[in-house]
């Protein structure tokens, strides 16, 4: 129903498949689902393992929330995470977060959009990636009466953005690295920047009435001839 969907490993398992892995449908209409995992440092490489179909959409006011959570490994998805709100109630919220990597892979999709749109954020202390092929969409649904998401991407290691974020008018994408360089479409940067965003991509999502904010703990570079 509304309620809790819980899962929880608070110990380390002796196997390299320790973790939290749904290769399956978890469906909790306006409610909440939790995905967490705890386990011991180098024992296991995904931690929660998302190739299946989350659904927290709304039923109410809005929609519901998705939590993947995992401390002491990955989180690598590779699936559906929903929580939208439909056209008549607010997207819900999604949280992924990992003390290692995120890894949104080609063909995963996170969905937040609804009456306006939800928010999103991906919380990697290591690399965030998302793969050309992947989409956060957190679109309203009437652009000319309900405004877009906020989606951040924080990945305090590296960021590589290949995949597509989808907010729209009245959204907020916020990039949130350690160092980063914005380049020329098809440039690169001088120096050891391992987080690059091109100008384009930018421009784009200004374009459709986003909003950026880049914000980095150390480095931005504005690479020559933008």
């Amino acid at each position: 129903g509304n309620g809790l969907v819980n899962f929880s490993v608070d110990e380390a398992s002796l196997s390299a498949q320790a973790g939290v892995q749904n290769l399956g449908e978890i469906v909790a209409q306006g409610g909440r689902v939790v995905m967490a995992a705890r386990t011991a440092h180098g024992l296991a490489q995904a931690a929660v393992n998302n190739s299946g179909r989350i659904s927290a959409s709304g039923v109410s006011e809005q929609g519901g929330d998705i939590y993947l959570v995992a401390e002491g490994g990955n989180v690598d998805s590779s699936g559906s995470l929903e929580a939208s709100g439909g056209n008549g109630h607010d997207g819900g919220g999604v949280l992924i977060q990992s003390d290692a990597d995120i890894n949104l892979a080609s063909g995963s999709k996170i969905d937040i959009t609804g009456k306006n749109g939800g928010v999103a954020r991906l919380i990697a202390k290591n690399a965030l990636v998302t793969s050309a092929g992947s989409l956060i969409d957190g679109r309203a649904a009437n652009h000319d009466t309900g405004k877009g998401g906020f989606v951040e991407l924080s990945g305090h290691g590296r960021i590589a953005l290949g995949g597509q974020t989808q907010l729209g008018k009245g959204g907020m994408l916020l990039l949130d690295p350690t160092n980063i360089c914005i380049a020329a479409y098809g440039g690169t940067c001088t120096g050891s920047f391992d987080s690059t965003v091109l100008e384009s991509d930018i421009e784009a999502a200004l374009n459709y009435g986003t909003d950026v904010a880049i914000i980095a703990s150390e480095n931005i570079l504005v690479s020559s001839g933008l």
